[in-house]
């Protein structure tokens, strides 16, 4: 049986009650909206931060959503052994994750891909970076084992090509840079990190976007970019929502509110 996957950005749901990662069930579902569907109010979880730093309160949300993301998404996802002696299950859920994997993920073990689809940072040398031009669509680079500077993050990391470049894009255009948490051994390759690899080609082809249809194709996914709509129409209007979040404010502090 092929593995499930899961594609597109991993956005948690604060308050959604959800199995952990070791529990082998599946997290429950969330709203994407914050509207009560029977009152209309607004509905949020207050967040309190301890700094009275003016940026504080959008560091403290940024950290409690990419909290809940890694719950998330490491919740959906099998679960990767790290060591050889580890027999736990085989690749049978995969989650995609928009974007660079997050620090402090490797503790959750899921098989989760992150796909980086700017390359600002070159992991190759100067020698072997025109692999990546001559790579033919479904196709990948080996995989590489990477340590931080600081030696706190290891990851494995490979390119796909999900299409060729037309005449007038950039060679790498159409290339893609994937990553999945490594152990700190660079001899022990998980089987499901391979599984992964090999099977990362022909599942992004199938979901990589159209120029016709995504202006961002094709590293942008389809399912990345269905998400991001049924997000936007679930949260709303941001001017009205902020409208009536500084409405409600001028209320509990007895302050006129215009409309």
């Amino acid at each position: 049986m092929p593995p499930r996957v899961q594609a597109g950005r991993t956005d948690g749901c604060p308050g959604t009650p959800r199995a952990g990662p070791s529990s082998g069930a599946a997290p429950g579902p969330c709203s994407l909206s914050p509207r009560d569907p029977h009152t209309g109010q607004l509905q949020y979880t207050p967040v309190e931060t301890d700094s009275a730093e003016p940026l504080a309160p959008l560091h403290k949300l940024q950290s409690v959503m990419l909290h809940e993301e890694q719950q998330l998404s490491h919740g959906l996802a099998s679960q990767v052994p790290f060591d050889e002696m580890d027999d736990r299950e085989t690749l049978s859920a995969l989650t995609l994750q928009d974007g660079t994997l997050r620090r402090g993920g490797a503790k959750y073990s899921g098989a989760v891909v992150g796909y980086v689809k700017t390359m600002q940072t070159q992991y190759l040398g100067a020698d072997r970076v025109g692999l990546l031009s001559a790579l033919k669509p479904g196709e990948r680079t080996p995989i590489m084992h990477l340590k931080s500077e600081t030696g706190k993050t290891t990851r494995f990391t490979w390119y796909v090509r999900l299409c060729e470049a037309s005449f007038y894009q950039h060679p790498m255009s159409g290339v893609m840079r994937l990553e999945m948490y490594a152990p700190e051994e660079p001899d022990f390759l998980p089987p499901i990190v391979r599984a992964v690899a090999n099977l990362s080609g022909t599942l992004l082809c199938r979901l990589g976007s159209t120029a016709h249809k995504d202006p961002r194709a094709p590293q942008n996914l389809i399912p990345t970019a269905a998400l991001e709509l049924a997000m936007g129409r679930a949260m709303g209007s941001p001017e009205l929502v902020t409208r009536r979040i500084r409405a409600h404010i001028a209320q509990q502090l007895g302050h006129e509110v215009l409309a």
